[in-house]
């Protein structure tokens, strides 16, 4: 999850009744086909549990507007797709650092043999993370943004019999998505796949998507698998308790190191 994303409070003709319910074929062809944002032929691919959210159905109305304004891409552009939300905040110059990318982008950039900096890291977050044009992706396993894992408003707008509860939203869309990431995998072969939330049902699903025959191991409290084209991990969230920038910049070290070993 990335955190909560502060929409402008204005969704100018989007704007949503209490009583409106979202449209449930467009919801549900998002959440077959819309993984998250980047490049898939990429170096680096981060994937998450899934996207933050406001906790408003008016926020999760819009996100679905957008993405059906600019063309029902299975991976959106990050920047392009914000800035049309109405959240730019994260993208101008001096922009203030966002809580679970920021970390990404350290354990990349000290993959790629830098020591990053607040400043080396704010500037990819507004110019290269998520970008279609750049050489890293944000997917998800879950397919729709919430606000919490405690909270789920869906059932009250939805008619999808899978959305009457989050028990069942977790049960029916992991089993779909774990083997169909499994596939993107498989298909483009990214040199670093890396998963983030160590939470016990949810590396049951990155081990699964991995795929790996061998053993995983540990390096530095963080576990590490491959196969012959791809590095594995899987990490704390970046937002979890007690997590620092130093911990991300050691597993971005540790997955360049992996790689050599890899290729031999």
């Amino acid at each position: 999850m990335y955190g909560i994303l502060r929409l402008k409070p204005d969704y100018g003709a989007r704007n949503m009744l209490p009583t409106d319910m979202l449209d449930d074929s467009l919801l549900r062809e998002y959440m077959e086909t819309f993984y998250g944002y980047g490049n898939l032929d990429g170096t680096y691919w981060f994937i998450g549990m899934e996207e933050g959210s406001s906790g408003k159905i008016e926020e999760i109305a819009h996100r679905l507007a957008v993405w059906q304004e600019l063309g029902k891409f299975p991976v959106e552009d990050l920047v392009r797709y914000h800035r049309n939300l109405g959240v730019d905040c994260f993208f101008r110059p001096k922009a203030k650092l966002q809580p679970t990318w920021n970390k990404l982008i350290r354990m990349q950039l000290s993959a790629e043999g830098t020591v990053p900096s607040t400043e080396m890291v704010r500037q990819f977050q507004e110019k290269n993370l998520g970008k279609h044009s750049d050489n890293n992706c944000i997917l998800e396993l879950l397919p729709l943004p919430s606000k919490l894992m405690a909270t789920w408003i869906y059932h009250k707008y939805s008619h999808i019999p899978e959305l009457q509860s989050r028990e069942l939203y977790h049960h029916v869309w992991m089993e779909k998505r774990e083997p169909l990431l499994q596939e993107l995998i498989v298909r483009h072969r990214p040199p670093y796949v890396v998963f983030y939330s160590v939470n016990s049902s949810y590396q049951c699903s990155w081990k699964k998507i991995a795929n790996i025959a061998t053993e995983w191991h540990v390096i530095d409290g963080v576990q590490f698998a491959n196969n012959e084209h791809t590095v594995f991990a899987i990490t704390k969230h970046p937002v979890a308790k007690g997590v620092t920038s130093e911990y991300f910049h050691t597993i971005g070290k540790n997955l360049a190191r992996e790689r050599v070993t890899l290729l031999g």
